[in-house]
């Protein structure tokens, strides 16, 4: 638990998750679910005390006792169902008291707990014997869109073959890194109850610059591009994983604007895929379409065809 509250502390998750912590995907996800399971045994425990002290003649402390005795069996059939079998009421306990030992932790689980969101078109679940739970990544996808258009001035581009040359483009995001988890959430009432999750482990950003290279003619033009090692350095922390990449996946384009003076405006639509992997697992799969336009001469009356 004190890894996993590191990890979530930090300002780059994944480098600390690798590097300080050595926790990977899959152990980080087994840590969090014990860990939120456990803060739901540690309510019941709670609930449990309050119900026993209510109870004010021997049959209902005896429902009272049968109920609990639930509870410890959902909280046995959670365990087992992510792969930790045969506990005992005592090992449930004993996990209950490491969770409160640390405030620090504790309030660590709690924060991430209370990040969940219940995963869209997934109701709650009910425990059996033969339950199985299994979690996972959620890689942040979509399109990145920056306002912002590049610009260059190349004289002289129609009374030559071709121009060839590169400039950086710079990218930055903020984003979650995030785990869609079932975990065990008991009521008093229902304790096999599972719910499905997507919690919240920590805050990341994402900051690269691409070198984009480019052949152009007043016709028509080419790019492409690759972040440099030490743009990969910047993402999500020094030590993130190596396999982060940032490449030129298309062109779009080749728009032709007149303005005054005899020179034109170029229009290209470039489009670039960010990527990130943690550890062979995706957490950050971006599409960044962007423009660049470039100042030129006009091309002579059908110059282009």
């Amino acid at each position: 638990m004190a890894k996993l509250r590191a990890i979530n502390e930090s300002t780059t998750p994944t480098a600390e998750a690798l590097v300080n912590q050595k926790m990977e995907p899959d152990k980080i996800i087994g840590t969090l679910f014990s860990s939120l399971s456990t803060l739901e045994f540690t309510k019941m425990e709670s609930e449990f005390k309050k119900r026993l002290s209510a109870a004010s003649t021997p049959a209902t402390k005896a429902k009272v006792q049968a109920e609990w005795k639930n509870v410890v069996k959902g909280a046995q059939q959670a365990f087992a169902s992510a792969g930790l079998k045969d506990l005992r009421e005592a090992d449930l306990r004993k996990f209950s008291a490491e969770l409160l030992q640390s405030k620090s932790n504790f309030n660590a689980v709690v924060k991430i707990a209370n990040s969940g969101v219940p995963v869209a078109g997934i109701a709650s679940a009910t425990l059996s014997p033969t339950t199985v739970l299994r979690a996972g990544w959620v890689p942040v996808t979509g399109v990145l869109i920056d306002p912002n258009v590049e610009s260059s001035v190349i004289a002289g581009l129609c009374s030559v073959p071709l121009k060839q040359g590169s400039f950086t483009k710079h990218f930055s995001k903020s984003f979650a890194l995030t785990v869609r988890i079932p975990y065990w959430c008991p009521t008093w009432t229902n304790p096999f109850r599972v719910c499905h999750k997507n919690v919240t482990l920590a805050g990341a950003s994402f900051s690269v610059d691409v070198s984009v290279g480019y052949r152009v003619t007043c016709c028509g033009a080419t790019a492409w591009g690759r972040a440099s090692a030490e743009a990969c350095v910047t993402i999500i922390g020094l030590r993130f994983c190596a396999g982060c990449t940032a490449t030129i996946t298309g062109v779009a384009g080749f728009g032709r604007t007149s303005t005054s003076g005899g020179n034109c405006i170029y229009g290209l639509g470039i489009n670039a895929q960010l990527k990130c992997t943690f550890a062979g697992v995706t957490v950050l799969n971006l599409q960044a379409p962007f423009g660049w336009n470039i100042t030129a001469p006009c091309p002579p009356a059908g110059f282009c065809g």
